[in-house]
Formats: C-alpha cells, sequence, structure tokens
C-alpha cells in the first residue's frame, strides 16, 4: 500500500501525452546544458583527471603532467627514479579516467585543439560533458526507480521533474567533476538498498542486493576520494537497519569497497612508498586546521601538528557554516531541505522508514566529513558531497510536502488541491534555471563556440603555450590543471614557500629538465581587498600575481631579484581606457622572449 492512503489522496491518471512531455522536456533541457550553454569544464579535477585519462588513451598508464610538489618530493623520500615530465599519478582514483580513456582514444584524431578552427571550445570538454550529463540523468532514473517503489507514480514523476529542472546540480554535471559520477553510484546504492529492504520484508535472500550495494560502495571509492564517508554511512545503514543477518551483510557490503582501496594503495606503495600516495595530504587535512591546497604545495613533506582543540573548533566551525550555506549545497532544491521533517514522520511501511534513516545516516557521515575537511564558502567545491544525496533527499521532501498538502483540505478545484504542492516546490526550485538559462541560451547561441569559464580558463589562449614550451621543459602555475590539460605541457603546482622553488629548481636541473616560466591566472590574484593577497596561500608570490593587473594603471612591479622570468606574454588582457593601461589577467613570464620564435617558426612552415 502506498503511504498516502491514509490520507486519501487520489493517483493521479498520468497519460501518454503527459510521460511524452516530460520525456521531450528531459531530451531539450539535456542538449541545451551540454550544446546551448555550455562554456567549457570548470572543475579543477575534473581537468586533472582528463589529461590523465588523454595519458591513458595514448598508452602511457597513470602518468600526469600536472604536478604536485608533495607528490614530487613523496617519491624522492622513497628513492624513487621518476622524471618530473615523467611522473605517474598517485592523488586520483582511477574510475573516471578509465570510464573517460577509451571515448579520448576513439576521438584520437580529434583530440588536439586547433586553434585554426575559429572555435575556442576544446571538442574533448564537450565530450566529458556530453558524458557527465549522461551520468545524471542516470542517477535521475535509478532516483525514479526508487521513489516509485517506496511511494508512487506521483512522487516519482515530480522528484524526477524537479532534479530535471535543478540548474546548479547540472553544472556539477557538466563541469568534469567526479561529483556527477558520485552521484550516479550514490543512486544505485540507494536503489539496491531499498531493494535488500524489500526482499527481506518478504522473507526472500537479498543477497544479491546487498551485493549491489557493496558493488556501488566500490565505484564510490574508486570514484571520489572523499566518497568514502558515503561508502561509511552506507555500511553503518546496514549494520543499523538490517534485522536479520546483519554481521554477514556488513562484511559483503563492506568487503567491495575494502578490495578496491587495497588495490589503490598497493599500487601507490609501490610507486611512492605511501599507500595512499599524494591523496595522503587530503587525509591529513582532515585532522589540521586549514585546507589541503598548502600541503599539496608544500615540497618539505611535514607531518602536521594535531591540535585536538583546533580539531572540535574547525569542526564546529565547518558545521556551522555548512548549515549557513545549505540551500546553496542542496542546489536550492525545497525538497531536499523538507527531507529533514520526513525524520520526525512515521510511515507506515518499514522499509520506507528504513530508508529514509539509511538516507539519514549517509547525509551525517558525510555532513561530518566535510566538516573536518571545510567547504570553500560561496563557490563550487569538488568536496562538496550534499549534491549525492540531493535526488533521495529531494524524493522523501516531496513525499512529506504531499501529505502536508492533502491536510490542509483545500476548497479549490481537483487540479489544485491535487497537484498545487508540486506546482510550488517546482517554481521554487527550478528558479536558478528560470532566472539563468534565458540569458545564458541567448549569449550561447550567439557566441557559439567562442564562450569559456573565463574566469579564469580561456583554453585557446592556454592552448598557446604550447608553441612556447618544448615537451621536456616545465612551467610553474597555479592552474597546474588547466596548463597540463590544454596546453598539454607539464606544470608544477607553485610552491607555498617562495625558497623552495630554488631547491625545486636544482632538482630539475639535476635532471637536465628546463623551467620554462610562470604562468599567473585569475586563480591567485581572486580576492576581495587587494590587500588580501598577503594573507591568501599566494603572499609569497604578490610581485608576480599583481604584476600583471597593476599595468593597467601604468605602473610596474618589479619581481625580486633572484627571479629569473622577467619576459611577460599576456595570455589575456583587457585595455583599460580610464588609465590608457592594459589590464593583464592572464600572463605568461618566461626566461626569455620565446613567441617571437615560435612565431617565426610557425610562419616557415
Amino acid at each position: 500500500m502506498s503511504e498516502h492512503a491514509p490520507i486519501n489522496l487520489p493517483r493521479p491518471n498520468y497519460s501518454r501525452a503527459i510521460s511524452l512531455s516530460f520525456y521531450v522536456l528531459l531530451v531539450a533541457v539535456s542538449l541545451i546544458q551540454v550544446f546551448g550553454i555550455f562554456r567549457g569544464l570548470s572543475s579543477a579535477t575534473g581537468m586533472d583527471q582528463a589529461q590523465i585519462a588523454r595519458e591513458i588513451a595514448r598508452g602511457r598508464g597513470f602518468h600526469t603532467k600536472f604536478v604536485r610538489p608533495y607528490a614530487w618530493q613523496q617519491m624522492m623520500s622513497a628513492g624513487k627514479d621518476a622524471t618530473v615530465t615523467g611522473l605517474p599519478d598517485t592523488a586520483q582514483p582511477p574510475l573516471q579516467p578509465l570510464i573517460w580513456a577509451p571515448f579520448f582514444k576513439a576521438l584520437e584524431k580529434w583530440s588536439a585543439y586547433d586553434p585554426t578552427t575559429g572555435s575556442a571550445m576544446y571538442l574533448l570538454d564537450r565530450v566529458i560533458g556530453g558524458l557527465g550529463a549522461f551520468w545524471y540523468l542516470l542517477a535521475i532514473a535509478l532516483t525514479h526507480v526508487t521513489m516509485r517503489r517506496l511511494f508512487d507514480d506521483q512522487i516519482a514523476i515530480f522528484t524526477a521533474l524537479v532534479l530535471v529542472l535543478c540548474q546548479p546540480l547540472w553544472e556539477i554535471a557538466v563541469s568534469g567533476s567526479p561529483q556527477a559520477l558520485v552521484m550516479l553510484w550514490t543512486a544505485l546504492g540507494f536503489w539496491c538498498f531499498t531493494h535488500a529492504l524489500a526482499r527481506v520484508g518478504a522473507e526472500v535472500s537479498p543477497w544479491r542486493a546487498l551485493a549491489g550495494i557493496g558493488v556501488s560502495c566500490g565505484l564510490l571509492a574508486l570514484t571520489h576520494w572523499m566518497a568514502l564517508w558515503i561508502v561509511l554511512g552506507f555500511i553503518v545503514a546496514c549494520a543499523m537497519l538490517m534485522k536479520e543477518r546483519r554481521t554477514a551483510a556488513v562484511v559483503l557490503v563492506g568487503s567491495v569497497p575494502l578490495a578496491c582501496l587495497a588495490g589503490m594503495c598497493m599500487r601507490n606503495f609501490v610507486l611512492c612508498g605511501d599507500a595512499l600516495g599524494a591523496a595522503k595530504a587530503t587525509f591529513q587535512s582532515l585532522l589540521v586546521y586549514g585546507s589541503d591546497e598548502s600541503l599539496q604545495r608544500d615540497f618539505i613533506l611535514m607531518n602536521p601538528p594535531v591540535a585536538v582543540d583546533s580539531l572540535f573548533r574547525k569542526l564546529a566551525l565547518n558545521f556551522q557554516s555548512q548549515w549557513l550555506d545549505v540551500f546553496n549545497h542542496f542546489g536550492a532544491v525545497l525538497p531536499a531541505f523538507v527531507f529533514f521533517f520526513a525524520l520526525l514522520h512515521r510511515f507506515r511501511r518499514p522499509e520506507v522508514g528504513a530508508v529514509r534513516w539509511a538516507v539519514a545516516i549517509v547525509w551525517l557521515l558525510a555532513a561530518s566529513g566535510m566538516a573536518l575537511l571545510g567547504l570553500k564558502i560561496g563557490e563550487p567545491d569538488e568536496n562538496d558531497l550534499f549534491c549525492a544525496l540531493v535526488p533521495a533527499m529531494s524524493g522523501f521532501g516531496l513525499a512529506m510536502l504531499a501529505m502536508f498538502w492533502a491536510r490542509l483540505n483545500l476548497e479549490s478545484g481537483w487540479f489544485w488541491r491535487q497537484w498545487g504542492y508540486a506546482i510550488i516546490v517546482i517554481l521554487i526550485s527550478a528558479m536558478p534555471m528560470f532566472t539563468k538559462l534565458p540569458t545564458a541560451l541567448r549569449i550561447g547561441i550567439a557566441f557559439r563556440g567562442q564562450l569559456a569559464q573565463w574566469p579564469p580558463y580561456l583554453p585557446d589562449r592556454i592552448e598557446r603555450l604550447s608553441k612556447f614550451v618544448d615537451e621536456n621543459e616545465v612551467l610553474f602555475s597555479d592552474a597546474p590543471w588547466a596548463i597540463a590539460w590544454y596546453a598539454d605541457r607539464t606544470a608544477v603546482w607553485m610552491p607555498v614557500e617562495r625558497k623552495q622553488f630554488p631547491i625545486m629548481k636544482a632538482k630539475l636541473d639535476a635532471q637536465k629538465i628546463a623551467v620554462a616560466g610562470f604562468v599567473i591566472t585569475p586563480i591567485s590574484a581572486k580576492v576581495k581587498l587587494l590587500t588580501d593577497i598577503f594573507e591568501s596561500t599566494y603572499r609569497e608570490w604578490a610581485d608576480i600575481v599583481y604584476r600583471g593587473p597593476m599595468i593597467a594603471f601604468q605602473q610596474e612591479v618589479r619581481p625580486v631579484a633572484e627571479f629569473p622570468y622577467t619576459a611577460i606574454y599576456p595570455l589575456m588582457a583587457t585595455p583599460m581606457p580610464a588609465t590608457g593601461g592594459l589590464n593583464v589577467m592572464m600572463a605568461y613570464y618566461a626566461d626569455r622572449v620565446r613567441w617571437d620564435v615560435a612565431k617565426h617558426a610557425t610562419a616557415k612552415q
């Protein structure tokens, strides 16, 4: 029996026309997101994994052109003989690059970005965006099936509709971030969990469904390091909510992700002498005050001390910031927030109540992990796992809203009594799409192929570096993932302390690898106040960070004496009529004038 039977909520009679309209909307929104308003990848992790996938497609294995000082020093400390231009990756989970690699191989003929086509869009960016959209549609489909099993067709279809019209989740899906796959595997896990509970209630063996949960957890472990908190949530939910053969269920669900982790740890230990690899910095940042960026950019490996009082303060402050920004974390989806009211309701069917508590347990553990790590305030974050829980939470939230609405006993017409709550929810949840899509689509059509995620990424400008820099040279940058992906050149993340650069350069000189210069993007210059740069993680590089923007005021900021990269090439500059200067927002600082030589060589060809 449906959960809505006690309140006599009649089910609507869906016609083929309504179903067809939904599918037309689904296809239209998907095409708009991938082809109408798509501006390229916006995820740093997505670009990092994409350049790894391209190396796999070339037959080089898990090789990376994005060099983290932490990973570099980790390999040196383990006595591994690996050059920077041939560094194996030990930071990223392998699943998404392995999925992308066959597509890149099939498109190998068109995989090199060619600016002569007149398009600023990199073809493989759109391929990644299309795959991400497909993963999101699969997650919606699994959520629809789960909600139909738990409630009825009405709740299921409205949940799917809310998710289809959620612009923030679409932006995550096409960004290249592994969060898109995390959403899919989490939806698969909840579907299997629901199926397992139903089989237990029917006194039928649930082992296949439990094995499905285990596979989902294994896929999560192979996709995103922070998704291990979701894996832990599923294991705890099985331990608390499976009434029969609880121990066997926990062992079955936990064995698959444990085997996946064991495989990754063995590989990392062989490559760099540490089971966690470069991802160790992420786990270390859970226990110290601050993010993992400073650790990843540190060339001197140190084990930061753990201060328990600071750890509790960090946990409390991050929980507070999550709740203050909870509506944005939930993608502005109103029913996801209403989910918490479902925790106070007693559902008639036991499996519905059990799945609700499973979602709550996974949410609590995921929120705890994110509070330990810390999320960025007011901007997208690769480690934000709330997006993976929004689909399931939305289904329960819609069910609660349907019950509240039915108990109002409205005297209005049948249509408003039946669907009024859904119309209100859809209008509120779809507001970001309604406000953004018309303008974004108009601009996308007018400037088709010329838009990018600027600031800070401009693929066609970053690609110019490939003409100035040889493959056996390296660049230092505040956006090395973008250089590795778009310029196809090895890029080292600028060290957190300037005194580490001479040490790193000496190591490169010993390997006969030249440093071709520095590339500065708006990432390091993004501050609210001009003086904030001196408190940021790039404070020791303030002279070259501000040199480009200060040209707009016809002021020259000279780098320190020992900095030899003084030749400047504006990768992105805009004129400032008020001052008569040029605002250089993205610049390449080279050891010599390389661009004239590159231009001459191109002309001769």
